[in-house]
């Protein structure tokens, strides 16, 4: 994998003084650090041309990186070239570029939710789907349990399409956001703990007038607001995007509570639900937002 770096122009060197005027002073309060951690993977561009470019990607991704480590310490920031291992049960805690190695991750690329059919050439059982850089190397929910090992990722926002879709057909098929798939699609992922997925359950648009998105979530969030605020805030677009969320529950009073009220702040007070402890699903989405 290729890290993504940040170029810093020379700093000039002012060695003119002229006479002295009246002496000014100004004070900036930083913002501390939380103690929390994130990750970035972002892709524009794949291998061979296997998925189609995404037009702004980069610019969306490094305003978010920017902004959020105001607050949360970045761990990494990686394209997607041969990282499908740090996805999946088994990799997901390698130092450096695991999922389970932050509490949040930041998802930007390819996506969809795919039949059981489709799924079975990348996934073990039908899943939500994430293309990696790489020809032809996808990664499915049902291989990832995320929220056991290392660090014990908290929360996974992707900015990709459908991946919270809930029919049984591809999307090019009308009629698919409806329907209780994505519980299928995502139990495996959230049985091992994370506690909030955001995504979409159709469309997420790339280009230059959706650079923003990224920074608007991590304003958004810093800002206190409940990732199902912030979410649809930040995706809210030229009426485009179709922004949703799913979370978990011990029961359905639970699973609403924690879509509701789950923020940056709060997360890690919320118990984790693993395997069997995980009564209800919930999803909420939003369309032509």
């Amino acid at each position: 994998m290729k890290k993504l770096g940040v170029s810093m122009a020379a700093l000039a060197i002012l060695t003119a003084c002229g006479e002295a005027g009246e002496q000014q002073s100004s004070t900036v309060q930083l913002p501390a650090l939380s103690g929390r951690t994130f990750g970035a993977y972002c892709q524009e561009d794949y291998q061979n041309n296997y998925q189609k470019t995404l037009p702004g990607t980069w610019t969306l991704c490094n305003r978010f990186v920017d902004d959020f480590d105001d607050t949360d310490a970045k761990s990494f920031y990686w394209n997607m070239h041969g990282a499908k291992n740090q996805f999946v049960e088994g990799g997901d805690a390698i130092a450096g570029g695991g999922l389970d190695t932050v509490d949040h991750l930041f998802f930007v690329g390819h996506g969809g939710a795919w039949t059981a059919s489709m799924s079975s050439r990348y996934a073990p059982a039908i899943s939500a789907l994430f293309g990696m850089w790489d020809d032809d190397q996808i990664v499915g929910t049902a291989s990832m349990r995320l929220g056991d090992d290392s660090r014990q990722l908290s929360i996974f926002s992707a900015y990709t399409c459908e991946i919270h879709a809930g029919g049984s057909q591809p999307l090019s098929t009308p009629g698919q956001i409806p329907g209780f798939l994505y519980v299928d699609r995502w139990i495996p992922t959230f049985r091992g703990g994370l506690r909030m997925s955001t995504g979409t359950v159709e469309a997420s648009i790339s280009g230059s007038t959706y650079a923003d998105v990224g920074k608007r979530y991590s304003n958004n969030l810093q800002a206190g607001q409940a990732f199902s605020t912030a979410w649809p805030n930040a995706l809210n677009v030229a009426s485009t995007n179709d922004p949703s969320l799913v979370t978990t529950g011990a029961n359905e009073v639970d699973c609403l509570s924690r879509m509701n009220t789950m923020t940056l702040a709060n997360h890690a007070s919320m118990p984790r639900l693993r395997d069997s402890a995980i009564g209800w699903v919930c999803r909420r989405y939003w369309e032509n937002i």
